[in-house]
């Protein structure tokens, strides 16, 4: 619901453009069960994706004229090397055990040729069970 409220606003505000990413795809695959309800155009690159296309895909993204406002990203298969400054806007879930890969993936929208200010939100949730608040 959190992330639903957030990408409304930031949808609402301008042209900012943004990046999901997740180390899991069933947590990509929720993520485009709410872009096509919001009618968000969106892209996705996931480990299934040839190298070819993946170019096409980031290029298309970045795009200033492009419809895409969302980049659905799996960590492990674009989380280093990727250019994504289309996006000024980047969502982390699920962080991974290792810090420096939660940094290289957090880099993708701040990268030289960015014009805009960057924003980062990493999005944590506690379960908290048998216990009395």
């Amino acid at each position: 619901m959190l992330l639903d409220f957030m990408l409304a606003a930031i949808r609402a505000d301008g042209n900012d453009k943004v990046v999901l990413i997740s180390n899991y795809t069933q947590t990509l695959d929720l993520f485009e069960q709410l872009a096509r309800k919001r009618k968000y155009g969106f892209v996705r690159l996931d480990g299934t994706m040839s190298i070819k296309k993946r170019s096409k895909v980031v290029d298309r993204f970045n795009d200033p004229e492009s419809d895409s406002f969302l980049f659905m990203l799996s960590s492990k298969a674009g989380g280093c090397g990727l250019n994504l400054i289309g996006a000024n806007r980047l969502f982390m879930f699920d962080p991974d055990w290792n810090p420096a890969n939660d940094e290289q993936a957090m880099a993708r929208v701040w990268r030289d040729g960015q014009k805009k200010p960057c924003y980062i939100y990493r999005l944590v949730a506690v379960s908290i069970s048998g216990t009395s608040l």
